[in-house]
């Protein structure tokens, strides 16, 4: 906002109006308070003119300059100022880059023990070693287009040698049922009905964990007075209905894009075939990354 006022901009009613609206000069926040009148007739050295804008927008560049710089016939500076395109134009957002779970765990020495086993195999199968060797042997400088492309042969050989062993390390369980409210649900349960079971046989268990699991589960505070017998029978339930249960995953999991389709269609005022559509592509996509 570009203003011209017969008053200080450093000064006065209409500053502070500015300056409670959340809003600053963009000259003199950065360069700091002139000593050069905005106009000839001005005799108190003090801008009269200003370029007013909020505080997320970053000034790299600004000032006044000469009088009758840009229009002859006038009696006042011209006040420029500079910010950047992204800050005029905006930018396009980079693509969230999701935490993954590792294969290999460098905190436990099994898993890198296991590791580098199977990584050394791996070397000596496709005797790397002594292909390195070769290349050295032949390597000058500057690296001559063949001894290039023997190295960028042995490095993808390597990069992929690194990739499969890591991922034998260890087997992922995430993922491999389909998310459900109702898959979600009998999950919670076994998870309380087991806690329960622990402290039952007086092994030391979170009180609040507990509460938090048990509000999970939809269970009541009477459960914690049960017995030992009881617990474990209903814990025993809840497995057979669980893994009964965990062969219609797919088809749950449908269901409940569905019914999520159908929330975001009454908000969003959009088909629910589209959205749909829409949520499968953005699954489809995700499970494809995680191959």
């Amino acid at each position: 906002m570009l203003l011209d006022r017969n008053e200080s901009m450093l000064s006065g009613r209409l500053y502070q109006a500015l300056i409670e609206c959340n809003l600053r000069e963009a000259i003199t926040s950065k360069h700091g308070q002139p000593r050069a009148p905005t106009v000839i007739n001005n005799e108190t050295d003090c801008p009269i003119g200003g370029i007013w804008c909020s505080w997320d927008i970053e000034t790299l560049r600004g000032g006044y300059l000469p009088f009758t710089a840009l229009a002859p016939r006038t009696n006042h500076r011209t006040l420029w100022f500079e910010l950047s395109f992204t800050t005029a134009f905006g930018h396009n957002m980079p693509d969230i880059i999701r935490p993954k779970m590792r294969h290999l765990q460098c905190s436990d020495p099994r898993s890198v023990d296991n590791y580098i086993r199977k990584y050394k195999k791996s070397i000596l199968d496709q005797d790397l070693l002594q292909r390195v060797r070769q290349l050295e042997s032949i390597a000058t400088y500057p690296v001559s287009s063949n001894a290039q492309e023997i190295y960028e042969e042995l490095d993808e050989l390597r990069c992929r040698a690194v990739a499969a062993e890591e991922r034998s390390c260890r087997k992922l369980k995430a993922g491999q049922v389909a998310f459900s409210p109702t898959i979600k649900g009998l999950m919670s349960q076994i998870r309380a009905w087991s806690l329960l079971k622990r402290k039952a046989e007086g092994h030391k268990v979170s009180s609040r964990l507990l509460e938090r699991c048990l509000r999970k589960a939809q269970l009541g505070p009477e459960e914690k007075i049960m017995s030992i017998d009881y617990l474990e029978s209903k814990l025993k339930e809840t497995y057979k209905i669980y893994y009964s249960t965990k062969g219609n995953a797919a088809l749950l999991r449908s269901n409940f894009l569905h019914t999520l389709a159908e929330a975001w269609a009454d908000k969003q005022n959009k088909p629910k075939e589209q959205i749909y559509r829409q949520l499968l592509r953005v699954e489809n996509k995700e499970v494809q990354q995680d191959k």
